[in-house]
């Protein structure tokens, strides 16, 4: 398992080679060459950089690194993109299991416990003579006051 499986997988995945498995690849220089698969392209614009980690179209300026490349050529999100490129990897990627019963409960009775201190507040703004004078010398209504 590991703590960045994002930075893992891009490790374990060059562009070139999830782009070549999508694509015809041309070396060319330190990079290679493609047919963009984004767009109706007749002339190489998808160009893919190892050294960056990225492939960018010239033509129809799609580009991105290994999860963009995915999402695109897939149509799926970034959270898919990461569970199937995971897999693909072999990285372990660890799933947050939803909060606990306990921590629920606790949440509840802490929302209580604010909603008991808003009313005594509240009960102790309208109870208070001076401060009802003042907010009625400043215009506000008692909507507003209820509200607030």
């Amino acid at each position: 398992m590991t703590i960045d499986p994002v930075s893992d997988i891009k490790a374990r995945l060059p562009i070139e080679e999830l782009v070549g498995q999508y694509c015809q690849l041309k070396k060319k220089g330190r990079n290679f060459v493609s047919l963009c698969p984004f767009h109706n392209d007749t002339r190489p614009s998808l160009q893919i950089s190892p050294d960056k980690g990225i492939a960018y179209c010239f033509a129809c300026q799609t580009g991105g690194d290994v999860f963009s490349f995915y999402q695109s050529i897939e149509g799926v999100d970034f959270r898919q993109a990461l569970l199937d490129l995971a897999e693909r990897t072999g990285v372990t990627i660890e799933r947050v299991a939803p909060a606990s019963t306990t921590e629920k409960d606790e949440k509840a009775r802490a929302r209580t416990c604010l909603e008991a201190a808003i009313s005594f507040y509240q009960q102790q703004l309208k109870d208070s003579k001076k401060a009802m004078e003042y907010l009625t010398k400043r215009s506000i209504t008692p909507d507003i006051i209820d509200e607030f």
